[in-house]
């Protein structure tokens, strides 16, 4: 962003840091707060929202993003929430006629099942809700309790049923465990018979720092990926000959648009780093989720996203967030698929020598489900 340049625009809010109703045992935010001086930023002050609307707007064209995570967002109160809307509406509309304002929310769903009005307030507004639930009742309450110890899944049940009741959009976010690996088959399907048609899944990095049987190993990543796809394409094929309803997972999707010569969606399969603009607590904003450390901080959102974007910390983020391949990833078949991942899956030193700890577990989707992509990508040319 050079000049006086605008542009589409996501931001990413922590209007509560990291302070959460949950305490999930692979939680990487809760590891990376012990990491910097300030561990709890606090909850948003209303002039920090202010401030973070009036440079979101000035910044942007054609469309503008808020995206709220945690911590648990939904403590931040609803009030809170409506008040954020209709300022930004109305900035929006005052500054920036004809800025498409969009606005999704991750929650974790306990307070949007205890409140009934979160979830008419996300149906009202055509909110986008990513609602987090980790497989079967047993996977889930291993690895999400409450702090107390007991499990959230009925908590997560019920959000779901509110959501849907309200007439919200949602979707479905698992962290995929080597517990849960050899069940992609029945979380799959639980999910679909419940109406929970759109799905991601994210392998689990487990940084607690005790030992486990969280993180997901490469052979396992592998495994779950090609049942998981068995259930997608059958459940696609039939949605594409007018036979069943549309099923999205996000990574297959990608893949799809992928295999087609276009550009995926998801950061992690786009080749290299851009700036998120993740705004904590108290306005402090960094380039990405998994980075908001000390080190990385680019500023305070009252700078503006122009002077953010030129920040040393944003340059250093970017120079360093696009591997430097080595002639293994340049001569291998499947890097238009890979694209080396997101680099919280890459070691070694960044530029330098990484190496991708997913790598055999692509290799193997791809060499498994390659022709099949390339039948769907054909659907998606037409």
């Amino acid at each position: 962003m050079t000049g006086n340049e605008r542009r589409p625009l996501s931001l990413l809010i922590k209007p509560v840091s990291g302070e959460c109703n949950l305490a999930c045992r692979y939680c990487f935010y809760r590891a990376e707060t012990l990491m910097r001086k300030t561990r709890d930023f606090g909850r948003m002050s209303g002039k920090t929202a202010d401030d973070l609307i009036q440079s979101a707007v000035r910044a942007a064209s054609g469309s503008l993003t808020f995206s709220f995570q945690g911590g648990e967002p939904t403590l931040w109160g609803l009030d809170n929430f409506r008040r954020f809307r209709d300022k930004a509406l109305a900035a929006a509309e005052e500054s920036a006629p004809g800025l498409d304002v969009r606005f999704t929310i991750q929650t974790n769903g306990v307070l949007v099942a205890e409140e009934p009005r979160f979830a008419e307030f996300f149906a009202e507004n055509n909110w986008l809700v990513g609602l987090s639930i980790d497989g079967t009742p047993p996977l889930h309450d291993l690895n999400r309790p409450a702090p107390g110890g007991k499990g959230s899944y009925e908590a997560a049940l019920k959000a779901a049923e509110n959501l849907k009741a309200a007439g919200a959009e949602f979707n479905i976010l698992t962290v995929v465990t080597d517990q849960m690996a050899k069940r992609a088959s029945r979380i799959y399907n639980d999910y679909k018979s419940r109406g929970w048609n759109f799905m991601q899944f994210i392998p689990c990095i487990d940084t607690s720092g005790d030992e486990n049987d969280r993180s997901l190993s490469c052979e396992n990543w592998g495994l779950f990926q090609r049942n998981l796809f068995d259930c997608w394409y059958r459940d696609i094929k039939a949605y594409l000959t007018g036979k069943g309803e549309r099923v999205s997972v996000r990574r297959f999707d990608d893949l799809v648009r992928a295999a087609a010569g276009l550009m995926p969606e998801e950061c992690g399969s786009r080749g290299g780093c851009s700036v998120q603009y993740v705004v904590e607590g108290d306005g402090s904003v960094y380039p990405c989720d998994f980075y908001c450390l000390d080190e990385w901080k680019m500023g305070y959102i009252k700078d503006g996203i122009k002077t953010l974007f030129e920040s040393p910390a944003a340059r250093r983020f970017l120079e360093t967030g696009f591997p430097n391949l080595n002639e293994k990833c340049r001569s291998c078949g499947i890097l238009g698929f890979c694209r080396f991942g997101c680099r919280r899956y890459r070691t070694g030193i960044p530029g330098e020598n990484e190496e991708y700890i997913y790598c055999e577990a692509e290799k193997a989707l791809i060499g498994y489900a390659g022709r099949r992509l390339s039948e769907l990508s054909g659907y998606l040319r037409r």
